[in-house]
């Protein structure tokens, strides 16, 4: 839902991954957007949320920027539903962790190459073929059975394409939630 000038995801079911994509296709693009989880998470599990890039529309086929509360992220690819680790976790200073802290997420497409960044901070380059083109959205995993429901917010989210084209969130956006089963 979108309130207060931002995008929220609340969890809802287990095992589902609310996302929401742009309309437009881009292969050369720069995707940001300011994120914080609000709430959510049992003891000792860590739900993920991020960005898929080159995307269908579909969580099937894509690349993931996937970031978790406690300042770890991992970057992976999805083929036909079939995932893979492109960069496993890792930890970063670059991520806050502290309880509804803010991280602004940048991705950079350029041909084969992606770049991945935190507040400001070079993450992973990867170079990989498998996506050239698609569509940029965001995403949250939604646990459901932690105490408190997974609430991740969404601010400032721009997408500037290969064209030059500057489009801010609700420009050319999806909001219904779709979910898919992982």
């Amino acid at each position: 839902s979108v309130k207060e000038d931002a995008y929220f995801m609340t969890g809802t079911q287990s095992n589902y991954i609310p996302y929401s994509m742009y309309d437009k296709e881009s292969s050369d693009f720069a995707f940001r957007a300011d994120v914080k989880k609000v709430s959510g998470d049992n003891e000792g599990y860590v739900y993920g949320y991020g960005f898929f890039l080159r995307g269908d529309g579909t969580w099937r086929n894509n690349y993931e920027f996937n970031v978790v509360k406690d300042g770890r992220y991992m970057i992976g690819k999805s083929i036909d539903g079939a995932f893979t680790k492109l960069v496993d976790w890792t930890f970063s200073d670059a991520l806050r962790s502290d309880p509804g802290a803010w991280n602004t997420l940048k991705a950079v497409g350029k041909k084969d190459k992606l770049d991945f960044y935190a507040n400001g901070t070079f993450l992973a380059s990867i170079e990989d073929s498998s996506h050239p083109a698609g569509k940029c959205g965001f995403f949250a995993v939604d646990a459901a059975s932690s105490a408190e429901p997974d609430i991740v917010q969404f601010d400032n989210m721009i997408l500037v394409t290969e064209e030059n084209h500057c489009i801010p969130l609700g420009a050319d956006v999806s909001l219904s939630v779709a979910c898919a089963e992982y």
